[in-house]
């Protein structure tokens, strides 16, 4: 039982969790109990965010098996950005591409954790990418930013995204 989730959903209500990290092992190797026990309380779907290639399969898997459930989110982290190569961001762009993901996250800047010039300039690098993405493929972002907020904002304002954020 996950802390804290049976008195938030004593009620009837249904809610919906927009940003887990399902394809992590603990979760994915558990997943349809965890999917049975959300349920019943009243946790009808579920963002699923992958941070990186190994996350974005099996994202997509759980997306694919569990379609009612899980809404798959595929990006990369922007802990692990500066590690993308140009490879790696083909393969983000097939998977995008593909009608079971409906979102592009987790993405973002992160200028807390990350602050070393070079590593800085490839997660701006990956994230434009991202929003590249977003906008030809007209999917919603799931954003991280750490102390970043200025520079995301400024990013966003120079795109034509016709979907949320």
């Amino acid at each position: 039982m996950i802390a804290g989730i049976e008195k938030a959903c004593e009620n009837t209500m249904e809610y919906i969790d927009c940003h887990c990290h399902l394809a992590e092992n603990y979760f994915y190797k558990h997943i349809k109990e965890f999917i049975q026990e959300w349920n019943e309380k009243g946790i009808k779907q579920i963002g699923a965010m992958a941070t990186n290639g190994k996350t974005a399969k099996r994202t997509i898997e759980l997306a694919t098996t569990f379609p009612e459930t899980i809404v798959a989110g595929i990006g990369r982290h922007p802990w692990g950005a500066h590690k993308t190569t140009e490879e790696e961001l083909l393969k983000f762009e097939e998977w995008i591409s593909k009608p079971e993901v409906k979102i592009i996250g987790e993405v973002g800047l992160d200028h807390y954790f990350i602050r070393e010039p070079e590593k800085w300039e490839k997660q701006c690098e990956v994230f434009r990418f991202f929003l590249d993405m977003a906008e030809k493929y007209q999917k919603p972002l799931m954003i991280h930013s750490t102390g970043a907020e200025k520079e995301i904002f400024e990013l966003l304002e120079t795109r034509k995204l016709k979907t949320n954020v």
